[in-house]
């Protein structure tokens, strides 16, 4: 059961605790699903013992092929997220930029942008990898908290599945 919480975002945000998604929607009616899943990529890592609560994030557009710019609100909305989720200092997401269409340079320079410009950047580490892997290129980040007691096993982790999926 989905329950309003009041972030100070621009959009109101609803949150199912049973599945772990994030939902809003904007002034313009699209709705976006923030979505964290069980990061089994580090499953193979040699670190995954020392690990806890690593996360994929996935940020789904839910009116399917409706084109969206990303506004400011969109933006801010989850970065308000991204800041609800890391009140536990524990966890850490991966982010790998959908390229099927074409646009995941965009959409990882837009990422980017989001993060430089976010209020809460300095409680957080992002770290980028250009993966080429299989004739095409993604472009993946890791994002911990400051005050993670895992990081080193976290990068060593991440550092280890981009080898292995660049492996041919």
């Amino acid at each position: 059961m989905s329950e309003e919480l009041h972030l100070g975002s621009p959009c109101n945000v609803f949150f199912d605790p049973e599945t772990f998604i994030y939902s809003f929607s904007t002034s313009k009616g699209v709705e976006y699903a923030i979505v964290f899943t069980d990061m089994y990529l580090f499953d193979r890592a040699s670190t995954i013992d020392q690990i806890q609560k690593p996360f994929d994030i996935l940020i789904e557009n839910l009116n399917g092929g409706t084109k969206t710019s990303w506004d400011t609100d969109i933006r801010d909305t989850i970065s308000c997220i991204l800041e609800h989720f890391f009140e536990d200092t524990e966890k850490a997401i991966s982010f790998t930029c959908d390229t099927g269409d074409g646009y995941g340079l965009a959409r990882s320079r837009k990422f980017n942008q989001w993060f430089a410009i976010s209020p809460f950047k300095e409680e957080l580490v992002k770290v980028d990898k250009k993966i080429l892997t299989k004739g095409r290129i993604y472009y993946t980040s890791l994002i911990y908290h400051v005050d993670n007691s895992y990081q080193e096993d976290l990068v060593k982790a991440y550092e280890e599945v981009a080898q292995q999926m660049a492996k041919p």
